[in-house]
């Protein structure tokens, strides 16, 4: 697993403008069919011939020529994500098209259900994906990697791709009304706001994109109605309703910045427990190699990731391995074991299983890392590999020195929060 290179970003970049000129012009397909079916617009069915199109074009780039691009359209956490951040937009949803429905009364147009389903579904099923393919998948990893490490660098992917998204619904309204507008603009940027924080929590970006889906099939009502103009109550609710999902949003980065697998401060509560001051005394004097049930340990996550870690051990540092480590003071922070040709790594202060390795006779090993964002915070495999590098030159170390093994992970933490 490599990181992606220049010709990697340019490549996203060249794709993310490409996809966003189809969105906004319908071209080329507009210029190729003129469908006519019932009482659809025949936009319509250009715009989401051109979404296809896209999505072709997105799903070659991504197999041919963006192969290390981590999109995030894995099926692992799709559900816990929803679960987690959906209901503020299921109730935004619901707000904003109550209000559409008591503005646009009395609902007297009869559309066909045709019309129904592609005006006021299909098309937006097409619309969630595609933006949250060019402006999550692409434009926000692209600008995050451009500000790399740098401190607040994620917040600002985040909050540049949703002022871009704001930015792109003006052209989108217009005819409108100038008041239209501007609340359009805005609220599509806390929008915008809201599904990056989603993204940069779950790193899923199907979650995103269901919640879009679900938040513009608040406009169904106004396949019902003769007018395309917003009523004034459902201009309101809209504005505000998608505002606070923003500053939603804007919490849920916060927390993330916030949030770590466990607090240094706590350090000495969570070795509190009679239990684990128990096996640390009675595990001071063992010779032994680590087990399974030396220590309370949880499962590795549905949520989880793999790469492949190059690296070559000697028989010595094979040894020192397999031997693992139960933890003999507050410090040793892990604990692990090997089972067969598999070790496994677990934080000694929670249980939560981190990593867990497969040793390979090629020395190509493939590691499964811990992607609950609960658990473990780290989201990059370029990270992962350079934090389990430095974890297995201590780990394969005889004798395993666990206190300078914290005194370095503890400065590390500090010098990237100090970047950060």
């Amino acid at each position: 697993m490599r990181k992606n290179t220049k010709s990697d970003i340019i490549i996203a970049a060249i794709l993310t403008l490409l996809m966003t000129f189809m969105e906004m012009t319908a071209l080329p397909m507009a210029l190729l069919c003129d469908i006519r079916f019932k009482d659809v617009e025949p936009i319509y069915f250009s715009l989401m011939l051109n979404f296809l199109l896209a999505f072709i074009i997105c799903g070659a780039c991504r197999k041919f020529l963006l192969r290390e691009w981590r999109f995030g359209l894995h099926s692992e956490g799709i559900a816990e994500g929803l679960r987690e951040y959906g209901l503020p937009a299921l109730a935004a949803t619901v707000a904003v098209a109550v209000s559409f429905c008591i503005g646009l009364s009395p609902l007297d147009n009869r559309p066909t259900v045709w019309r129904v389903l592609i005006e006021g579904i299909l098309y937006y099923v097409g619309v969630g994906i595609m933006e949250e393919l060019y402006l999550r998948g692409l434009l926000q990893n692209i600008i995050e990697i451009l500000f790399g490490k740098k401190k607040n660098g994620t917040l600002y992917a985040v909050l540049i791709a949703s002022v871009l998204f704001g930015a792109g619904h003006i052209l989108g309204a217009a005819g409108q009304p100038v008041l239209t507008i501007i609340c359009k603009a805005i609220w599509a940027a806390g929008l915008g706001v809201y599904f990056g924080a989603v993204y940069v929590k779950t790193r899923n970006l199907w979650v995103p994109i269901i919640l879009h889906i679900l938040i513009d099939l608040c406009g169904i009502p106004v396949c019902f109605s003769g007018t395309s103009m917003y009523p004034d109550i459902a201009l309101v609710t809209s504005l505000v309703s998608f505002v606070l999902l923003g500053v939603y949003g804007a919490v849920i980065l916060r927390n993330e910045k916030q949030k770590d697998e466990s607090s240094y401060n706590n350090l000495s509560d969570k070795f509190n427990s009679e239990w684990e001051r128990e096996m640390i005394e009675e595990n001071k004097n063992r010779t032994s190699a680590a087990r399974r049930e030396d220590w309370k340990t949880e499962a590795m996550p549905e949520q989880h990731e793999t790469f492949v870690l190059s690296r070559s051990f000697s028989d010595e540092e094979m040894t020192a391995l397999r031997h693992g480590n139960i933890p003999q003071a507050m410090e040793d922070k892990w604990f692990w074991y090997m089972e067969g040709s598999t070790l496994w790594a677990h934080r000694s202060w929670t249980g939560h299983c981190i990593f867990r390795i497969d040793f390979k006779e090629d020395n190509n090993h493939i590691v499964t890392v811990n992607r609950n964002s609960e658990q473990y915070k780290c989201t990059s495999i370029d990270e992962d590999i350079e934090s389990l590098n430095k974890l297995l030159d201590w780990w394969t170390q005889t004798p395993y020195d666990h206190y300078n093994e914290w005194l370095a992970e503890t400065y590390d933490a500090l010098e990237k929060s100090g970047r950060e």
